[in-house]
């Protein structure tokens, strides 16, 4: 093997050519080898980019998903802030109607007990 690179022209003797077969066999395993390495790597590479291109749809349609959501949640905010503006007038009106109907009360008592000591 010390001899590639160095030796210019055909190998002389049996033993040159059994030590270049050698070598030209193993370099053909470690290339058959980094071959299927590669091809191994390519698919796991393929894999997960599949994988990966999955899971961005995934997020895609939940940042959808989150959206629409947020925007449910702003129209519900909305509802619930009308819901409660309504029910604080109402309250408002009961309370003027219960006033008035109390100042009434008060005021045919008055009368009523006016009415009876004043002509006593």
């Amino acid at each position: 093997m010390s001899w590639i690179g160095t030796h210019t022209g055909s190998p002389s003797t049996k033993g040159e050519t059994a030590e270049l077969t050698t070598t030209y066999i193993s370099a053909d395993r470690k290339l058959a080898g980094a071959r299927a390495a590669a091809s191994r790597s390519l698919d796991v590479g393929e894999r997960v980019m599949s994988v990966l291109g999955s899971q961005r749809q995934r997020l895609l349609s939940a940042n959808d998903g989150l959206d629409a959501t947020g925007n449910s949640l702003t129209r519900g905010q909305g509802v619930m802030t009308n819901i409660i503006q309504r029910a604080t007038r109402k309250r408002l009106i009961l309370f003027a109607i219960v006033g008035a109907l109390a100042t009434v009360v008060i005021l045919i008592a008055y009368l009523k007990l006016h009415h009876a000591f004043g002509r006593g």
